[in-house]
């Protein structure tokens, strides 16, 4: 495995990808590619990506891998919900499983979860089609779940009916986005700091446009993290957040 990476970094309108170099077309080499999202990796965009780089003579698993950072977000995530609700067996985890970074994220959830004797019971929806997560949502709230964790995504278009149907189920809801947790009753969130990522992304191009060469620079993964808790949930739910998570909180809303 090489030590020199590859960095693209998918954003809402716009991507940036350091090129491999010509000395890339020697098949004996593995080149790593990062692939980070604000979505979490759309699912079609990503395999749109996947297979034109297949066309070119990229295989994954052959002179390409691929790197996914955000499934370590998410077990740390479970840990957190494990410290908040230590008596908690089964969580709901509510993702569409058509998209890559949505099976990746269920993997990474479900390898974690025996290690804090917990079990994680998927809900499938496909993004996009408000009927089938709205099922989803419905079939949570009839299920023997402690806890549901809700993609940062789905809080774009289904943030209030979350809200009401976790509110109704008495569910405490974790997610990435602050926005649950700030607007839509969540209980807890835990993700990288956006605005710092931007802040250092600046930097980044500022070294890119005054000569640097992308293969001489190294991959950026997130520095910060947030940690936001939400008493007025808690409170409505009948939780009592440990000290232990409220010292790791960076917000705290009362």
């Amino acid at each position: 495995m090489m030590n020199r990476r590859t960095f693209l970094c998918g954003l809402t309108l716009g991507a940036l990808a350091a090129p491999l170099g010509g000395e890339a077309q020697q098949a004996a080499k593995v080149y790593r590619i990062g692939f980070l999202s604000l979505l979490h990796g759309p699912g079609p965009f990503e395999e749109v990506f996947r297979q034109a780089l297949r066309e070119l003579g990229w295989i994954e698993g052959r002179n390409v891998a691929f790197e996914y950072p955000y499934a370590t977000i998410h077990t740390k995530l479970l840990g957190l919900l494990h410290e908040t609700l230590p008596d908690v067996t089964r969580v709901a985890f509510i993702v569409d499983t058509t998209s890559g970074p949505g099976r990746r994220n269920r993997d990474a959830l479900q390898a974690a979860a025996p290690s804090l004797a917990l079990t994680v019971r998927v809900f499938d929806h496909r993004r996009g089609t408000e009927f089938e997560f709205e099922g989803a949502l419905q079939a949570v709230a009839r299920e023997q779940v402690g806890a549901v964790i809700v993609m940062a995504v789905n809080y774009e278009v289904h943030g209030p009916r979350i809200a009401e149907v976790a509110a109704k189920a008495r569910l405490p809801v974790f997610s990435l986005s602050d926005i649950a947790v700030e607007r839509h009753f969540g209980l807890l969130a835990y993700g990288p700091d956006w605005l710092d990522m931007y802040r250092r992304a600046a930097t980044y191009v500022d070294k890119l446009l005054r000569g640097a060469q992308p293969a001489d620079l190294p991959v950026q993964q997130p520095m910060k993290f947030n940690l936001t808790v939400n008493l007025k949930t808690a409170k409505q739910l009948g939780i009592t957040i440990p000290q232990v998570v409220l010292l790791q909180a960076t917000k705290v809303i009362e």
